[in-house]
């Protein structure tokens, strides 16, 4: 067994020892294990190192962890807040296209959807040849009309209470059996493009919100939205 030279302790099976002496004459035989770095006069070891660096990307792992959160939260409110625009969207998609389901998701329950995919298959037709075969009569419709497309801009709304909730209330609850937790009167910008030109009409479109079921598009309660209200009165 081999001795340092420096301080008399053992070397290891390496031949080497973690003494200050022995490692500044013998840099290239650095333990891995067991490196020594100077800082100044107090040495620091290798291991004490890394759970440093451990540490400190610990915190900007956490830190970074709590901004994604905030993020998220933030991206949850955003959209929540502003989820009563989606049944106006998908409606007026629906009707630019022609697009019999979107206007059907759009205004229907899910329970009133399965009761009409039973009604048309008691017709003996398939619910995509019923589909399509809406979607000409809606094309047709708009085009005796005179319309081509519409645009929108949405610029307020109106929480509905009192009264004008209560009507609501009753209507979805006989039509549908269904409970309304919140209902917005909403104020659209329209440019309806038609053959004969361009109309821009201010309407009010009213949104539900159903339980269990999300914002839906209401056009019995709708106001100067001949278009839109034309296009979903499907049979």
């Amino acid at each position: 067994m081999e001795y340092c030279k420096y301080c008399g302790k053992k070397l290891d099976k390496n031949g080497r020892c973690t003494c200050k002496d022995f490692l500044k004459e013998n840099p290239e035989k650095e333990s891995v294990d067991t490196e020594v770095i100077f800082d100044g006069k107090k040495p620091i070891k290798a291991d004490a190192l890394t759970k440093d660096k451990l540490k400190k990307y610990g915190i900007l792992a956490a830190v970074a962890a709590v901004i994604l959160l905030i993020f998220i939260l933030a991206a949850a409110i955003y959209f929540s807040a502003n989820a009563y625009k989606t049944p106006i969207k998908d409606v007026i998609k629906g009707v630019n296209k022609a697009d019999t389901e979107l206007i059907l998701e759009s205004v229907y329950t899910e329970d009133a959807l399965a009761e009409k995919r039973v009604t048309v298959k008691n017709s003996e037709l398939t619910w995509k040849d019923y589909l399509k075969q809406n979607d000409k009569k809606i094309d047709s419709k708009l085009d005796e009309a005179g319309f081509k497309r519409a645009k929108y801009d949405i610029v307020a709304k109106e929480k509905l209470s009192g009264s004008n909730l209560e009507e609501i209330e009753k209507f979805y609850a006989d039509e549908y059996g269904i409970d309304v937790k919140k209902a917005y009167r909403v104020e659209v910008e329209f440019v309806f493009k038609t053959k004969g030109g361009e109309e821009t009409p201010n309407c009010w479109l009213t949104v539900v919100k159903l339980k269990n079921e999300g914002w839906k598009f209401c056009p019995k309660f709708s106001e100067n939205a001949y278009y839109i209200t034309e296009a979903v009165s499907i049979e």
